[in-house]
């Protein structure tokens, strides 16, 4: 091999080196892009999250209330049901 086809060969050789790295550049320059893509979606999923989760708190809030307001609503029919037995065994009043 001459000194020329040498020459040439590395050239060659480098040039093809040159457009790999190019290549890799722009690569790493996309892979960037979709990483900071997937960062603020990651973010948004966890203000969405966040978001779910007082949501969540407010609704067991709410759920405590209407089991406490359904113990009232029940304790006051049983003491109508117990007062219209009493009234239904007591003779001595009018019944219609």
């Amino acid at each position: 091999m001459t000194d020329r086809e040498i020459l040439e060969l590395l050239l060659k050789k480098t040039t093809t080196i040159e457009d790999d790295v190019t290549g890799l550049k722009c690569q790493v320059g996309e892979m960037k892009d979709e990483i900071n893509e997937l960062k603020c979606e990651t973010k948004e999923m966890k203000d969405e999250i966040n978001g779910l989760k007082c949501e969540t708190k407010e609704i067991k809030g709410q759920i405590i209330e209407l089991k406490r307001m359904d113990f009232l609503i029940l304790d006051e029919v049983e003491r109508v049901h117990e007062l219209l037995n009493k009234h239904k065994e007591d003779r001595t009043v009018h019944t219609a």
